[in-house]
């Protein structure tokens, strides 16, 4: 089993974070299947693909504003033109494009306000060793935590009174401060 090309985190480095000795292979296959879905799950909650990848002929709305969130970022390449009738338009000419920060600024005028009305192809996320280290970090946790539950069998469980029986189960798999860390990162759809 390998690891999804959005993957945040090496299999080496979260069995380094886990404690667990690079040659031992007993938990590989686990901790690849969590650091996938963890890896997803941040993408679902911050409403964008983290990871490096390639955007062809994506229609995006018009805002009417000067500035234009795009979807994904930091952008690594990109080529934009208006639908409506082909035209290319120029970096420097007709827009600044601010790819760390994930939004287009036209120069002149606003971006139209209508749907679909802009043609982007771009490559934008994080490489394999450009993720941010906070990134990498909560990934480590929250898969940890996974795999802790995992070996115990206490998925979601908060707590456990041995006097009746009862048990407590969390309502979001996250932990708290890693959701507060993903606010950061998240597309404002």
């Amino acid at each position: 089993m390998a690891l999804d090309d959005n993957a945040l985190i090496t299999l080496a480095n979260m069995k380094i974070y886990a404690g667990i000795a690079a040659e031992v292979e007993t938990w590989d296959a686990i901790l690849t299947v969590l650091i996938n879905a963890v890896s997803t799950v941040f993408d679902s909650v911050t409403c964008r693909n983290l990871k490096h990848a390639t955007y062809e002929e994506i229609l995006l709305d018009g805002n009417g504003q000067k500035d234009l969130d795009l979807p994904n970022w930091p952008i690594t390449w990109f080529s934009i033109s208006f639908l409506e009738d082909g035209v290319t338009l120029t970096e420097g000419e007709d827009f600044l494009l601010y790819g760390n920060e994930g939004y287009i600024h036209k120069i002149n005028g606003v971006w139209p306000k209508q749907r679909k009305v802009l043609k982007l192809t771009y490559k934008a996320g994080y490489a394999a060793d450009s993720v941010p280290a906070d990134l990498e970090l909560i990934c480590m946790k929250q898969v940890a935590k996974e795999f802790k539950e995992w070996k115990a069998k206490t998925w979601g469980e908060t707590s456990r009174d041995i006097g009746d029986g009862s048990v407590a189960i969390s309502e979001t798999s996250l932990l708290p401060e890693i959701e507060k860390t993903l606010l950061k990162y998240t597309f404002n759809v």
